[in-house]
């Protein structure tokens, strides 16, 4: 059985190239620290973080994006991530493509272990948050149809589906819903 996420166990960050971790928060405190200079064990190297990232990448995608990928689009400043770790594991991440005032969310994975104790939950809440501070105002996304804890997840924070694109994914072949929201 799962429990709530305990936000004192959860360190949330998020990651953009052009200043590395930009934004910090410490659960346990509600504190935001976004002190550029953060401590040297908060701050994860990029290739420790394409490798975590890639690692539940595989455990939770059929389709994962390769450690390259991963890597490129942690070097491209149109990529934010928005990173759920306990202790220094990442639990789970947010891949965001910022066009502003478009964004896309790719990618929303939280690791089995974790699942269903909130951790996706705070991720939207913080993804939600960081693209108000850039200034979007529409949020897309694709979701494979039978992703059911997606979907009702996406409802939740009013995602409205506006289109099929059929046979989009593959292992398995599955149409995705397209979904949009405005912020």
């Amino acid at each position: 059985m799962h429990e709530t996420a305990n936000l004192a166990d959860y360190k949330i960050s998020i990651y953009n190239s052009k200043s590395h971790i930009i934004k910090y928060e410490e659960n346990k405190t509600h504190k935001r620290n976004v002190n550029r200079n953060l401590k040297e064990k908060e701050i994860l190297d990029i290739e420790t973080l394409a490798m975590q990232i890639f690692d539940l990448e595989k455990e939770c995608f059929a389709d994962a994006w390769s450690a390259t990928i991963i890597k490129e689009n942690l070097k491209d400043e149109k990529y934010i991530y928005v990173i759920a770790r306990k202790k220094d594991k990442i639990i789970g991440f947010a891949a965001l493509l910022l066009i502003t005032p478009e964004a896309e969310i790719l990618r929303i994975a939280v690791s089995i272990k974790s699942r269903k104790c909130g951790i996706a939950k705070i991720l939207m809440e913080k993804v939600l948050e960081e693209l108000k501070l850039h200034k979007v105002s529409e949020i897309i996304l694709e979701v494979r149809k039978s992703n059911k804890p997606a979907l009702e997840l996406y409802k939740k924070y009013d995602f409205k589906e506006i289109g099929i694109r059929k046979d989009y994914y593959k292992e398995p072949l599955e149409d995705a819903i397209i979904m949009i929201k405005s912020i």
